[in-house]
């Protein structure tokens, strides 16, 4: 029978991806406490910087928390009303794993997947499809993906494109993640977060763009998106409930690389802040291969709050500890006339708190900000990204976990403006090392996460 501790270990393997078949024995028995021959002691010696990381790591993860509730979506979805969005049935291949935490909104649609027969697919997976969209869910590991979502708009405008006044259908996938109404713990407020830990894989399975008289790109695109809302979740505050979204754009048919977008949300009357693509993905949705977003969230949600409150949003209160990750929701909306699909698996959105050290300040300096690191884990070498706001004098360094600088950067004034430094860490173990930068008697601290 697993031990408490048994359990936290093999979660740590799940976490970062040992995928080995080999390894995961060998580590299981070292780490269990079962009988150990001298081959295997051999094996064991031979992953010990491995085993030395997922050490650490456990220490690490006390303070990171998983916001996406059934990442796998194993549980199924509720499908929500079209028109009105009250609850009208749930789709799962299997009831065995529980009522569905997902729920699946259909807005402005002219058809619904209450109702629709499955279809079982040769890998055992079902199938929910009509004329207008398509889902696909099942066992983890009976496919390559984790969910496959599709929208077939041409069809559901009749192969006549919208005016610009007119509503277009959308197909998303969404949950809770804060109370109310969430199913897990919620999000900590942003001040008390080191970090917002955002990856998923994406691949485009299908994309029928149609362009023909009539097509504007202004207002016909097929679009997949996802958003997670920074919500004022204080009671006591008079902005309670009040958000913007931040958006990561999986894939726009009109670009290659979607650019940083900031503007109103007429539907909601909030604040859209899209994080420009390059800093989640080096690769292009547009190529048909399985691409790798990722991404520390933490810092372009709170550039999304400096951009609402200068713009006249969210003026209710200027306090980060006021804001969380409230909720999210990821999918398709389609104002063109397209037929495209998705496939999408390993969602993971972890909150990572901030240590005793760093809660001695939850108040970014107005004057710089440390952005993130790029990619994070990495394996040999990152980019590291920050801003100045004026010239000043700047102090870059990496510290390991006990505080010992093992590299210096940046020494020196520098004018505003973004900066970056590339970090090349081939002669350190790995481990999880701080990224330090201080201009004048401030500092803000970011974790890497070194990879080998």
């Amino acid at each position: 029978m697993a031990t408490p501790r048994d359990d936290m270990f093999f979660d740590f393997l799940r976490i970062y991806h040992v995928k080995n078949e080999y390894n995961w024995m060998v580590l299981i028995k070292c780490y269990s406490g079962r009988k150990v021959n001298i081959m295997l002691f051999y094996r064991i010696f031979k992953n010990i910087h491995l085993l030395f990381f997922i050490f650490v790591a456990n220490v690490i993860n006390l303070q990171a928390q998983e916001l996406i509730s059934d990442p796998h979506f194993q549980r199924g979805l509720t499908i929500l009303n079209p028109a009105t969005g009250a609850v009208q049935d749930n789709i799962q291949w299997t009831t065995k794993n529980g009522v569905p935490i997902w729920k699946c909104a259909q807005w402005n649609s002219k058809s619904t997947l209450a109702g629709v027969t499955a279809d079982t697919l040769p890998s055992g997976w079902m199938q929910w499809a009509n004329a207008d969209k398509i889902i696909r869910m099942g066992p983890t590991g009976a496919q390559d993906y984790d969910l496959y979502i599709g929208m077939d708009s041409n069809h559901e405008y009749g192969g006549v494109y919208r005016t610009a006044n007119d509503s277009w259908p959308a197909l998303l996938v969404q949950q809770r993640i804060s109370p109310p109404g969430s199913s897990g713990p919620g999000c900590l407020p942003l001040s008390q977060l080191a970090a917002l830990h955002f990856r998923v894989e994406a691949k485009l399975d299908t994309a029928n763009i149609i362009k023909k008289y009539g097509y504007n790109s202004g207002i016909h695109a097929a679009q997949f998106l996802m958003y997670f809302t920074v919500q004022n979740l204080n009671r006591n505050s008079s902005g309670y409930g009040h958000l913007l979204w931040l958006g990561v754009h999986i894939y726009d048919d009109r670009d290659l690389k979607p650019p940083k977008y900031v503007n109103l949300d007429a539907g909601t009357s909030s604040l859209i802040y899209s994080v420009p693509y390059e800093d989640v993905a080096d690769t292009s949705m547009h190529s048909g291969k399985w691409v790798t977003l990722q991404a520390d969230l933490l810092p372009h949600a709170i550039d999304a709050l400096h951009a609402a409150w200068s713009r006249g949003y969210l003026l209710e209160s200027k306090n980060l500890a006021d804001y969380k990750i409230g909720g999210m929701n990821m999918g398709w909306e389609m104002p063109g006339l397209n037929y495209a699909a998705v496939a999408v698996r390993n969602l993971s959105l972890v909150a990572e708190a901030k240590t005793a050290v760093e809660r001695k300040s939850t108040k970014m300096p107005a004057h710089f900000k440390l952005l993130y690191n790029f990619p994070n884990p990495f394996n040999a070498s990152t980019i590291i990204l920050y801003e100045l706001e004026q010239t000043a004098r700047v102090k870059l360094v990496i510290n390991n976990l006990s505080g010992r600088q093992v590299a210096l950067l940046v020494d020196g004034k520098q004018n505003p403006g973004r900066h970056h430094v590339v970090w090349n860490a081939r002669h350190l173990s790995t481990g999880v090392y701080q990224c330090i930068l201080q201009v004048g008697n401030e500092r803000q601290v970011h974790k890497l996460l070194l990879l080998k």
